[in-house]
């Protein structure tokens, strides 16, 4: 919920059948999901933004999609 004029980031997740099957497409989802809501404090405040996950987020650990999630949105927001 937001309070007065503060918005609150949001992201969409976009998880093609390039990606797999339904399986593999809701968990690609949910890991992003959990990246976000592990790291919301990085996002600028009103932004909206949209994240396309790649097969190779089955290949890494929790930890290192942590790290790339990070930097990833580091250099986003340089960019706003």
């Amino acid at each position: 919920m937001t309070s007065g004029n503060q918005k609150q980031p949001m992201i969409g997740v976009i998880a093609s059948k390039r990606l797999g099957n339904a399986v593999k497409r809701n968990r690609a989802k949910r890991l992003v999901r959990e990246l976000y809501r592990k790291n919301k404090e990085l996002f600028p405040r009103n932004a909206n933004t949209v994240i396309i996950p790649r097969k190779g987020i089955f290949l890494k650990s929790f930890i290192e999609l942590e790290n790339t999630f990070k930097d990833a949105i580091a250099k986003a927001s340089i960019k706003l």
